[in-house]
């Protein structure tokens, strides 16, 4: 089902009959993917030299109208109404490629910038789980890690490199070689419950107070505050 959303089955007129086509919609989210399918698409068609002609070579200018023409069948209106002032099928494509490779690169600095920290906080876990392991003389179990990126939790968990991580200085894959080794666990967490939110943003009353209940903190104000345990002198 959720297939059939993201895609729109257009009918093409062509010679006698008709054909249909599935075209990818484009998303906030998933131009690489897009942009890997329709070139697939397009080449299959013959109708990527448009896109990127062979050096030397003259389009056809009605190879260029149809390969313009199924591009905008797989845009949104939104999308569509922005770059519609291009007449030429490679502008079109360009003018895409442009506007979201700068959300992709800031979502890769994101994700850079969250395993750095992740990477800090593995060691800081790794550090204390050999300090109580020397106190109690006992194995503790692998320190789990929250985390509420999933794009980051799946680049923890992947050995492989991808077009997005292959830039990622390769000292930040610490985290990741922690996870393969087993001493940290990760798990993802949800925004609405990431305890960290309460050091690192300003919250509202509510929001401040449900956070701080997560963390284990109480409200001593009105609580009878009662000693346990043996003092030892």
């Amino acid at each position: 089902m959720a297939d059939a959303a993201q895609n729109q089955i257009v009918q093409v007129r062509e010679g006698g009959g008709s054909t249909s086509y599935q075209f990818p919609m484009l998303s906030a989210t998933n131009y690489t993917s897009w942009a890997i399918k329709m070139e697939s698409f397009m080449d299959a068609q013959g109708l990527w030299d448009a896109i990127q002609p062979p050096a030397g070579a003259n389009i056809d200018v009605r190879l260029g109208k149809k390969a313009r023409a199924f591009i905008f069948q797989a845009l949104p209106e939104d999308i569509l109404l922005q770059v519609a002032g291009h007449t030429e099928a490679r502008a079109v494509w360009e003018a895409l490629r442009t506007r979201f490779l700068g959300a992709d690169r800031v979502q890769q600095a994101r994700i850079q910038t969250l395993n750095q920290f992740m990477a800090a906080t593995a060691c800081q876990a790794i550090w204390l789980k050999g300090l109580l392991e020397e106190i109690t003389g006992q194995s503790v179990k692998a320190i789990t890690l929250h985390v509420d990126n999933k794009s980051a939790i799946q680049l923890m968990k992947n050995p492989v490199f991808h077009g997005r991580s292959k830039h990622i200085d390769t000292r930040y894959h610490f985290i990741r070689e922690c996870v393969e080794e087993e001493l940290v666990k990760i798990e993802h967490v949800s925004g609405e419950k990431q305890k960290a939110d309460i050091l690192t943003k300003a919250l509202s009353r509510i929001k401040f107070a449900e956070m701080r209940s997560l963390i284990g903190v109480e409200d001593l104000e009105n609580k009878k505050t009662e000693i346990k345990g043996v003092n030892v002198s």
